[in-house]
């Protein structure tokens, strides 16, 4: 079946197993990067809440060759785990006083989403965009997060300054970056590898060799969502550059990590952007690319530049 026809497959399934006491539907979800994805939500009609599974995964697993009924079984217990059973109470979203410490901000792509940046409070960095979220703090919602739009700010009688300040003290203290040496990552990476082909071991060293040119680490934050952000860390930066003892490249990887660089091993930018490049083309999903540019920390004035 093409894709339409396993959308419908799935409602009908769906809809067939939960009973007529719940909702199911796809909708269009927008993304970052205009990116808009099909989002199936199974909601119980006394429940002003559902998680939302996203039907591209389950339809490339379809294509892998996964039985079509065992997808409805995955989907069903992909909801279960994410659903809560009760209402959520949105008073505390409408007080400001509420939400003071739990406004953060997260960085995107500034030409990518020139649309959705004219409907939420923004400020320019680079050739990107902060934008302010807040977490949805209830059992059972892991992750779920709110972007902050215009009419919230305007409904908790705030600015976009006041939003920045809050979020520069709020998202270090509740998102903390996590920094680690690219070895230390490919070791972890090449063990796992190991124990699902012990053959990978012929290609182990090389990739260890790699690793070692040169120091290089991953910047993220502990939850490692919306982990580049981190730039925005003053002494998160100034801690990097102290690691390194020069100035650095920052490579985009995506919106959730950046690679980092010393700038005083002869790399060239513009090659090292024409790499970032090629792997967002070709390896980052689209509503995670985060930049095609490569950006410079300068130790000495401690700002990171284009």
């Amino acid at each position: 079946m093409n894709y339409p026809e396993f959308k419908m497959f799935l409602m009908s399934k769906i809809s067939e197993r939960v009973g007529s006491d719940t909702q199911v539907c796809i909708r269009k979800v927008p993304k970052n990067n205009g990116v808009l994805l099909d989002g199936l939500t199974i909601r119980h009609k006394e429940r002003n809440v559902a998680p939302t599974i996203y039907v591209e995964n389950y339809w490339q697993k379809y294509l892998d060759g996964c039985d079509e009924e065992h997808i409805v079984d995955m989907i069903l217990l992909e909801n279960r785990e994410y659903s809560v059973d009760r209402d959520i109470d949105i008073d505390d979203f409408l007080d400001f006083d509420k939400m003071r410490d739990k406004v953060m901000y997260k960085l995107i792509n500034f030409e990518m989403n020139r649309d959705f940046l004219d409907t939420v409070p923004m400020r320019r960095v680079l050739d990107l965009a902060v934008v302010y979220y807040y977490r949805v703090d209830a059992e059972g919602l892991y992750g779920a997060t709110c972007i902050i739009r215009k009419e919230d700010m305007e409904r908790w009688k705030t600015d976009e300054e006041e939003l920045w300040r809050l979020a520069t003290v709020n998202t270090p203290r509740n998102e903390p970056a996590n920094i680690r040496s690219m070895c230390e990552c490919l070791l972890e990476y090449c063990a796992m590898q190991m124990e699902e082909d012990p053959r990978f071991m012929d290609n182990a060293e090389h990739v260890l060799d790699m690793a070692g040119i040169s120091p290089m680490y991953i910047l993220s934050n502990t939850s490692q969502v919306f982990g580049a952000a981190c730039i925005l860390y003053p002494e998160t930066m100034k801690d990097v550059s102290l690691r390194l003892g020069s100035d650095f490249y920052v490579l985009p990887s995506s919106v959730h990590e950046v690679i980092l660089m010393p700038a005083d091993k002869g790399y060239d930018s513009e090659d090292l952007s024409e790499m970032v490049r090629e792997v967002n083309a070709s390896d980052v999903m689209p509503h995670e690319i985060l930049s095609d540019h490569v950006y410079r920390y300068y130790s000495d004035r401690g700002v990171i530049m284009l």
